[in-house]
């Protein structure tokens, strides 16, 4: 990708050719001058005089740059397409993927990068742009294809291989992509790689094939969440998503008071963000479901007062079902329906079968057997699963 530098000496070139005002030059040079000293807006002030007398593709590139640092990612895209009326170039494109992609349009960043890549296939930022932009819209496979071709490129890129192994986390793939976030921290050591490496772990139903036991796994898991957690404490950064994740981990380890004294610091934490506390809050809540169902209806209500979304009215009617409230247990079911429809939910589907499921064992267990089996068939009409079939064979034959 073009530099700063080569930028400046591009423009300052053309400037030289042209016979133009020595002032120019010299009004260029303290633009980036102020760009480098995070004057912004005192360099755009110079770029607007600059640009009445020299009229350059890149003075319309180093413009983007600094609307970029700015957040105004529309201006972005405007002084990129002026600067492509004057030159095609691939850094011009991918400018403009880069912002169309963080004001969510990425269908039209990946029509931005595979025009750039058509410019100059030899760039592997081109590449990584556009494999982030297919991720973002769930596209894992197709961003895969692309994370490897920035391999092929530049394979000492860290952040090729954490995005990577994030796609290929969602695909369920969890061996390669716990090798992926292992390349990851080997080429930077970095608290958010074991993170996701002990997350990778504790994810995985059917285990890492580097393990043999699930014990090891779990002490594995536990190695990389304290190494995660020992580069937080060492920047005094707090996040609770770690520690609730350690606890979590702690628990697979039947240690449980350890993981107790885990969630409670996350709980008890004042600077714990309203998501660290509300995943901390639900997740001790389904840990202890089965030992202490009241304490864990109370922590899950804490967690929906900080934020109502369907896994947690999934979680609260799944502990009320078991209390046999079964009058609360299908409000909050529907509830969780309610919410699951959100167009930004991506575990849309999951989500509802777990909840029509339910609700069709609700109504069973009330007696209402017709309204059992239109739960089991929304059900099924999301998944078709044995055990979902199994149940309507069942309450068909009551």
């Amino acid at each position: 990708m073009i530099t700063l530098k080569e930028l400046e000496d591009n423009i300052l070139s053309s400037i030289s050719e042209k016979d133009k005002n020595p002032k120019y030059s010299r009004l260029v040079k303290r633009a980036f001058e102020l760009e480098y000293l995070g004057e912004d807006k005192q360099a755009l002030f110079i770029l607007n005089e600059i640009k009445r007398e020299v009229n350059h593709h890149d003075l319309y590139y180093f413009e983007a740059t600094i609307y970029r640092s700015l957040g105004n990612n529309v201006e972005v895209v405007e002084s990129c397409k002026k600067g492509l009326e004057l030159k095609e170039t691939y850094y011009l494109y991918d400018k403009i993927g880069v912002s169309y992609d963080a004001l969510d349009k990425e269908v039209l960043a990946i029509e931005m990068f595979d025009k750039a890549i058509e410019l100059n296939d030899s760039v592997f930022e081109l590449y990584y742009d556009k494999a982030i932009s297919l991720s973002n819209l769930s596209k894992y496979n197709e961003a895969i294809v692309s994370f490897d071709k920035v391999i092929s490129i530049n394979p000492s890129f860290p952040n090729t291989y954490f995005e990577k192994g994030y796609s290929l986390f969602k695909l369920e793939d969890y061996n390669k992509a716990f090798e992926s976030y292992k390349k990851y921290v080997s080429l930077r050591n970095d608290r958010e790689g074991y993170y996701y490496l002990a997350l990778v772990i504790y994810e995985s139903d059917y285990g890492i094939d580097e393990y043999e036991e699930f014990d090891e796994e779990y002490e594995a898991a536990l190695l990389y969440i304290n190494k995660g957690i020992s580069i937080m404490n060492k920047y005094d950064k707090f996040d609770a998503s770690y520690l609730s994740l350690k606890a979590d981990i702690l628990f697979m380890l039947d240690r449980e008071k350890e993981a107790f004294f885990c969630y409670n610091t996350v709980i008890n934490n004042k600077n714990s963000s309203i998501n660290g506390l509300e995943i901390a809050l639900s997740n001790l809540s389904f840990n202890i479901k089965s030992k202490n169902k009241e304490l864990a209806l109370a922590y899950i209500n804490r967690a929906l007062n900080l934020t109502e979304i369907s896994w947690y009215f999934i979680l609260k009617g799944k502990i009320l079902y078991k209390l046999k409230d079964y009058n609360n247990a299908i409000i909050s079911f529907n509830k969780a329906l309610e919410v699951s429809t959100d167009e930004n939910n991506k575990n849309v589907n999951s989500e509802l079968e777990d909840a029509y499921h339910y609700l069709s064992l609700v109504e069973f267990r009330r007696n209402n057997i017709k309204n059992a089996i239109d739960f089991i068939n929304n059900a099924i009409g999301v998944k078709e699963e044995k055990k979902f079939v199994n149940l309507k064979k069942y309450l068909e034959s009551l």
